[in-house]
């Protein structure tokens, strides 16, 4: 089933697994996540990561801290996402407990 996965993300044929996923593929191939992704609306959770790293090889460091009133998150992450390849990103998301709301996230791949 794996191999099943890795041949379609290569090939393109899960176009809209990877559109909901916040997901764009290039002319060549190449993967590029969206800026406007579903974590922008939706902010984001631990909850979210351990069903990401059930499905990739991926690492991640949050760091939080406060400044005035408001509580801020910086999330990174690296890996290998869904067999495309390495990638990375750095979200920096304020406010909640559970869900933190996007500020702003740079991902690279």
């Amino acid at each position: 089933m794996n191999q099943l996965f890795l041949k379609g993300t290569q090939d393109g044929s899960f176009p809209v697994f990877f559109d909901v996923g916040g997901f764009d593929r290039d002319e060549n191939g190449v993967y590029h996540t969206k800026q406007n992704g579903w974590q922008r609306y939706a902010g984001y959770a631990d909850l979210y990561d351990e069903g990401f790293d059930l499905a990739c090889n991926m690492d991640k460091q949050k760091f939080e801290f406060s400044t005035g009133n408001k509580d801020y998150m910086i999330w990174l992450w690296k890996g290998d996402y869904l067999n495309l390849g390495a990638g990375s990103e750095i979200g920096i998301y304020d406010g909640g407990v559970v869900f933190w709301t996007v500020t702003l996230m740079i991902q690279c791949q």
